[in-house]
């Protein structure tokens, strides 16, 4: 029998559900180490910790800025954290639907997405699932599958959907893939207006990715690459 939108929103309810409790102890764990930066009166770090900002200082003397070494540490323990195997084999399924799905299919589970907080969790982690298995079985599909999940995400923060496309990019170079036709490709799939008046578009920052000296000078000496 084959799968129809209805199908898959009910899969996107039930995953939401299921990532329920890793949503839940992130937050506890991200709030806690919040609540010590501001305790100590660092607000202002976390603010140049994101990635936004971050490209604006790369070339700078990064080494000497511990709050950015900080969070390349942290993104690279995230990227190491076990994964659900079984929820992310199911987002697999529902990213598959998308990449195959009708324009107006595609919107609906955007939106229904939106709304599903434990759900925008999973599809957070999603890329950087795919991410591992691409590196363990060298099939491309993994890499339009973390895309596919980077699009579903639509932009919900900048920084995160960034770090994302820096770990499958990476990735498909690392295994001999160009991935840049697979970001357009992706890309032209996705939300082609701005959230916001000024905003760029989930479609523009896919398929216009370009990677930087991110992950190079504060991720992989944390990966051991």
């Amino acid at each position: 029998m084959s799968t129809n939108l209805e199908q898959i929103e009910l899969e996107m309810k039930e995953l939401d559900q299921r990532f329920t409790a890793g949503y839940q102890q992130d937050y506890a764990v991200r709030r806690e180490q919040l609540d010590k930066l501001i305790h100590l009166g660092l607000m202002g770090m976390i603010l140049r910790l994101w990635y936004t900002k971050m490209r604006s200082i790369f070339n700078k003397d990064w080494a000497m800025n511990k709050g950015m070494n900080a969070g390349g540490t942290d993104i690279a323990n995230d990227f190491r954290r076990p994964y659900d195997e079984e929820g992310h084999q199911r987002l697999d399924h529902v990213c598959a639907f998308y990449l195959a799905a009708e324009p107006k299919d595609r919107e609906s589970m955007r939106e229904l997405a939106r709304n599903q907080v434990s759900l925008l969790y999973g599809l957070e982690r999603h890329p950087q699932w795919c991410a591992h298995q691409l590196d363990a079985t060298k099939n491309r599909q993994f890499l339009k599958t973390g895309l596919s999940a980077v699009s579903l995400y639509d932009l919900q923060t900048l920084s995160n959907t960034e770090i994302n496309l820096e770990f499958l990019y990476r990735s498909g170079v690392k295994v001999g893939i160009d991935p840049k036709q697979d970001f357009k490709d992706v890309g032209a799939l996705s939300t082609p207006t701005g959230r916001h008046p000024g905003y760029r578009s989930t479609q523009a920052v896919i398929a216009g990715f370009e990677p930087t000296g991110f992950f190079e000078k504060l991720v992989l000496p944390h990966l051991g690459e």
